[in-house]
């Protein structure tokens, strides 16, 4: 099992005097090995005797099974295979320095008494979720134990989201739809800006559709024409797409500012990922690119935006209904903005597995749209009664949690 120092480490029995009194006569450094004979957290390897009987643990070997690195929440593909692969495998996770972290060679100087004691709370590392995949396949943001019900024990927290939920559905226009072919949607989108004089404060690209969307289909939106100034866009990508969801950004005059990051259960659920041919990591989770258009200052604009509200990584729960997107993705948006004029454009196909939802104070485009109830005319009449701003609510403002305030040039903070 890897340490976050590159070596492995050891979660077998402590070391006992006699076996570190015959390392130290043979200048070897012990590794201790379970009684069950099975490697340092490892699946299969082996261990070798080094003179006067003490075993030196070698190197594991990479289980077909793949691996994961919890830090990075990817796994390895299958690799029943091993040839080239294998290599490349055990060069990421195994071929590093000598194991940094053995029981005994934490003691660098041998003349001092040994304590055992020390030596079994050295050896306890607590929990290891890669080691865990390693041996049942079970993805590690699996143990997020809060993941369903993540307000539980902050009541004011919890408070907030009610009110907020509340308040944003009694400011939200009536769901819309508009049912159109992808190759359709920029010409109509551009007719929208250029004759019935729509602008979006909110604008949302993409879906969870089992392909990554192409630069040049993402380019030939006109968000720059549907979008004032300031205003947000958000660009939904597999792992494999965020080089091709920045350069969209870059191309429409936005600048990245958040990586929302959506983390799957499973092989089996509906939202996992396409992966890359040319990938040997596995990916388990999709990204939300966030990037603003004009200024957006987090302590001032607070008629604009609310930060703190919710967490920027979302784990998929077992009771959330199938959506084109996670519904704790609207969610999210809309505790964060207080602009709302929304809009989802959707330029590919998912299937029935990931049905496209209507929601209040949302326009959604999608070939595969479950109604067309869009119109340019009666969406701008409706918006001129609710209005493009969603009031600031005096209790939801006291609740929120507020960013600092900038500290100006020559002017200490006290």
């Amino acid at each position: 099992m890897l340490n976050t120092e590159g070596g492995f480490r050891s979660t077998d029995t402590p070391v006992s005097r006699e076996s570190l009194a015959t390392s130290r006569s043979s200048g070897q450094t012990l590794h201790s090995s379970s009684s069950s004979g099975s490697s340092i957290g490892s699946v299969g390897s082996s261990s070798s005797t080094v003179g006067n009987g003490v075993k030196k643990q070698q190197y594991p070997t990479a289980p077909a099974s793949g691996l994961s690195a919890s830090k990075y929440n990817t796994s390895f593909k299958d690799t029943s295979q091993f040839g080239a692969q294998r290599s490349q495998i055990n060069h990421v996770h195994f071929q590093k320095s000598t194991p940094v972290h053995s029981s005994a060679s934490y003691f660098s100087n041998f003349n001092e008494p040994v304590d055992t004691k020390k030596i079994q709370l050295f050896n306890n590392f607590g929990n290891d979720y890669s080691d865990h995949y390693l041996r049942t396949g079970v993805l590690p943001q699996v143990h997020v134990q809060n993941s369903d019900m993540p307000l539980v024990g902050y009541p004011r927290l919890q408070r907030l989201h009610e009110l907020k939920a509340t308040h944003t559905l009694h400011h939200a226009c009536t769901p819309y739809c508009a049912s159109m072919p992808v190759p359709d949607m920029p010409s109509t989108l551009q007719k929208w800006a250029a004759h019935d004089g729509l602008i979006f404060d909110v604008v949302m690209v993409g879906g969870c559709y089992p392909y990554a969307p192409s630069l040049s289909t993402l380019a030939s939106l006109p968000i720059p024409q549907l979008t004032p100034r300031p205003s947000i866009a958000l660009i939904w990508v597999p792992g494999y797409g965020l080089d091709t969801a920045r350069q969209a950004l870059e191309a429409w005059g936005f600048r990245r500012s958040e990586d929302i990051v959506f983390m799957c259960r499973s092989r089996e659920s509906v939202y996992y990922p396409p992966q890359h041919e040319d990938d040997i990591i596995e990916k388990s989770t999709w990204h939300c690119l966030l990037g603003l258009k004009g200024t957006l200052r987090r302590s001032e604009d607070t008629d604009l935006i609310n930060c703190n509200v919710d967490t920027d990584i979302i784990v998929e729960t077992l009771k959330e209904r199938a959506c084109i997107v996670p519904e704790q993705m609207y969610s999210i948006i809309e505790n964060f903005t207080l602009m709302s004029r929304r809009i989802h454009i959707i330029p590919g196909y998912a299937g029935s597995s990931l049905p496209v939802r209507p929601r209040p104070g949302w326009v959604i485009v999608s070939p595969e749209a479950p109604a067309n109830n869009f119109l340019p005319q009666t969406y701008l009449n409706e918006m001129r009664v609710l209005g493009h701003r969603v009031p600031v609510d005096p209790e939801i403002d006291l609740l929120r949690p507020k960013t600092p305030p900038r500290a100006k040039r020559g002017v200490s903070m006290k």
